[in-house]
């Protein structure tokens, strides 16, 4: 916004000089090569900061305002891997895990994206070292992830 602001206030600045020469220009010829010159400048003024933007892939920037990352791959739901959405669920549940300050050895998700573009979401677990409230955590995860976890202790049977 403020690079918006910025570039307004050079426009206004550019117009109101260019204005200015042009009412203190003598008159005859040399005034319409001034006034040439003046009108390329006024448009440089208006058109630089346009050479200076980066112009984003448009997927990227429809993709990020929605919080998904674009899979160059193009297969899988809307062009997300399944891999995506695992590291993306592992990220989430690390953020929840960490504002918790528990101890974690292992995440484990699998994703698959069937071919009528539905996900299946199967053996979500979650493997922390020190025993706690496994129902409250579960709940946090299954809030801010909307799947809830099998909460394993580290000395248990992972299996079943």
């Amino acid at each position: 916004m403020e690079e918006i602001k910025n570039w307004a206030f050079s426009v206004c600045c550019c117009a109101i000089v260019c204005g200015i020469l042009n009412l203190i220009l003598p008159e005859g010829s040399i005034k319409k090569i001034f006034k040439s010159i003046l009108c390329v400048f006024f448009l440089s003024v208006v058109i630089n900061p346009l050479s200076a933007m980066e112009y984003p892939d448009f997927l990227s920037l429809k993709n990020k305002d929605f919080g998904i990352a674009p899979d160059y791959e193009e297969n899988g739901f809307n062009g997300i891997s399944e891999e995506y959405l695992e590291n993306e669920i592992i990220k989430s549940t690390e953020e929840i895990l960490k504002s918790l300050d528990i101890n974690f050895e292992d995440i484990s998700i699998k994703v698959n994206i069937r071919e009528d573009q539905s996900i299946d979401i199967n053996d979500f677990a979650v493997v922390v070292s020190e025993k706690g409230n496994t129902d409250e955590l579960a709940e946090k995860i299954l809030q801010k992830t909307g799947i809830e976890p099998k909460i394993i202790l580290s000395g248990e049977n992972q299996n079943g």
